[in-house]
């Protein structure tokens, strides 16, 4: 009996420290997901599906929520990176604006993941699904435009800085002359007024956002939105924007990349930038699930680890200067000569002038050195400086309302809400849940409500507006994890490497040759995702390709051709222009109207998104079965 209760006892110890190694570690096929991918390898077992709601191990939810981190890292830090670029932003500042996006992100994500129901209602906050949330794309060309029209500032004519050049001007400044934090807060400040929109269309049936909204008019402007966004990366991997903006003209040598300074477009920095290209390849080709599903950060590692080990070397001469000395000689008239021996003088002179001098130049050789310099693409000056741990609302903006932006942002964040609802239904399908019903329903609905507050939230913590990011559907598909638990180690993630500084310091630090690589991916997959959602459901029909060449026509070609709108490069640009010009003696309020079409209609998916949500209501369908069933199908 005695012993009995003993192996009892140990069955009962070895059963609660079987139940405890389950619950921190999981049981998982870890060869699946760590293992590389091999040409010729057969195929691997697949490991067990973990639904939303499965509570899943500690160490399994760190491991993925790890790898939807990593995968959103890189689209997290891109849209404060460009606009802290264009608006001239000081080191300390951008770094702190790449803190503040992953922290934003964690804790909408967090939000977005929960699903809190509102009381006394129906509705809810957040999708309830492993669904994350990012800083959107969709705004970084309205803001990059915004701000070059709000610190345009001149003197005489002549363009200058507002906090630099400006100062030594003695006459009237003419443009809006803000400095780039002021011309920030202007953008806050409007996308604070303008989120209200989004959550407005949150109570509207999902029917009828889809009939305003099909897949066509959102396709569209998700394409014009990558298209203008590539010509940004291809920018930063010639070197950066501003010596890619004066190639043709000044010939300003490229200055972010580190100690580096070389013309844009040069071979070194095509080369760094093509290493992160090279590098996505080969981890698509062989990586494991884990590498491919954070191939993003691994390719941008790669490239900043190539950039760290190399360097450029300038070689100069330093030739001291020359030494010069007159040495004079008295020189005897003819006929006298100078006796060696006896230093004494002998002979009759010819004539009768006095002794002549003659002086004769003599110089040292010419001594150079040569002196070589290495000069680095990537310097710990910026991680040193950094502080340890940072927050938001260490840096503040002055929030200001700024009409003229008004129309161009509403059309990216409506947009952003179409593109929310895909992510979503995508999320719901990488789920195995079934994309109709009222949950699926109320998963649209939170989901749209949570975009709205989230960007509301996100402008008051001194960052542009979040979205429901993409990236993690595939995740979900290759790790065969939708558990939400994993979501909420997502956000720990995020929020831990936001608020540790040094991080932020370090992708700051990366060249802008690396970073227009990665970005130049990242942009492309934008167009790619436009042309998807484009082709969803009906297809390009004769109706819908209408719609797109007419869209795209325009939108590409603004894009391409800025001065069919606008004289870009101007210094007051986009004030003046031939389309529109602007009357010194118009009413402030007719001029702000003024400017906010031109806003509109200098930013290619702005325009283009417009046409297509017109032509859209406007046009008539088919009598074909197959037009007749989607018109059905939009109304119903």
């Amino acid at each position: 009996m005695e012993n009995e209760g003993i192996s009892s006892r140990r069955e009962e110890e070895e059963q609660q420290q079987s139940g405890l190694r389950e619950r921190l570690i999981g049981n998982y096929n870890w060869g699946f997901l760590c293992t590389p991918r091999i040409a010729c390898g057969g195929r691997r077992d697949l490991p067990p599906f973990f639904a939303k709601d499965e509570k899943i191990s500690v160490f399994l939810s760190a491991v993925m929520g790890l790898q939807h981190a990593l995968s959103m890292v890189g689209g997290i830090i891109t849209p404060p990176i460009l606009i802290s670029s264009s608006a001239g932003f000081s080191t300390e500042i951008q770094a702190y604006l790449v803190s503040a996006a992953l922290i934003v992100s964690a804790f909408a994500s967090f939000i977005q993941i929960l699903q809190i129901k509102i009381p006394l209602t129906s509705y809810v906050v957040g999708s309830g699904l492993l669904s994350v949330m990012g800083i959107t794309f969709a705004v970084v060309p309205i803001v990059n435009q915004v701000v070059s029209v709000l610190t345009a500032c001149t003197c005489n004519g002549v363009s200058c800085s507002v906090n630099g050049s400006c100062k030594a001007c003695n006459q009237k400044l003419e443009g809006k002359c803000l400095s780039g934090e002021d011309a920030y807060g202007h953008i806050l400040g409007t996308i604070v007024v303008c989120c209200w929109l989004q959550v407005a269309a949150s109570f509207c049936p999902p029917r009828i956002l889809r009939r305003i909204f099909p897949p066509t008019v959102t396709g569209i402007s998700i394409i014009l939105i990558g298209v203008s966004l590539i010509t940004t990366g291809f920018e930063y991997w010639g070197g950066g924007s501003y010596c890619a903006s004066q190639v043709l003209t000044s010939k300003a040598l490229c200055t972010g990349n580190g100690d580096v300074e070389l013309p844009f477009g040069h071979r070194y920095y095509v080369g760094l930038g093509f290493v992160v290209f090279s590098a996505l390849i080969v981890v698509e080709m062989f990586g494991s699930p884990f590498m491919r599903n954070t191939q993003v950060i691994i390719g941008l590692a790669i490239g900043m680890l190539v950039a760290s080990l190399t360097h450029v070397t300038r070689c100069e001469d330093n030739c001291e200067l020359q030494s010069c000395k007159n040495i004079c000689y008295d020189v005897l008239p003819e006929g006298l000569h100078y006796n060696l021996s006896t230093h004494s003088i002998s002979g009759m002179p010819k004539s009768i002038y006095e002794n002549g001098t003659v002086c004769v130049e003599k110089c040292n050789p010419k001594v150079c050195n040569t002196a070589c310099h290495e000069y680095r693409y990537v310097t710990s000056t910026k991680i040193a400086n950094a502080d340890w741990v940072t927050f938001l609302w260490v840096h503040t903006f002055p929030l200001k309302f700024y009409a003229p932006a008004v129309l161009p942002l509403v059309f990216a964040l409506i947009t952003a809400t179409m593109e929310c609802i895909g992510d979503v239904t995508a999320t719901v399908e990488a789920s195995h849940l079934e994309p109709f019903g009222p949950n699926f329903e109320k998963s649209i609905q939170g989901a749209v409500l949570a975009d709205g507050l989230n960007t509301f939230w996100a402008a008051l913590g001194t960052m542009t507006p979040v979205t429901t990011y993409a990236q993690n559907n595939g995740v979900i598909s290759l790790s065969r994890c939708a558990s939400r638990r994993a979501g909420i180690a997502c956000c720990m993630w995020l929020l831990l490497l936001g608020v540790f500084s040094k991080f932020a310091a370090v992708l700051v630090s990366i060249p802008d040759c690396v970073l227009g690589g990665m970005t130049t991916f990242l942009f492309t997959s934008v167009v790619v995702s436009g042309i998807r959602v484009l082709n969803l459901k009906e297809g390009l029909t004769r109706r819908n390709r209408f719609i797109a060449i007419i869209s795209l026509g325009i939108g590409l070609g603004v894009n391409l051709v800025s001065a069919w709108v606008n004289i870009s490069g101007q210094s007051n640009y986009p004030l003046q222009g031939n389309l529109w010009p602007v009357n010194p003696d118009w009413s402030a309020s007719y001029r702000g109207f003024r400017d906010a079409i031109i806003l509109v209609l200098s930013n290619g998916f702005s325009v283009g998104g417009l046409l297509a949500l017109v032509l859209n209501l406007v046009l008539p369908f088919d009598d074909d079965e197959k037009e007749l069933s989607l018109k059905q199908s939009l109304v119903e």
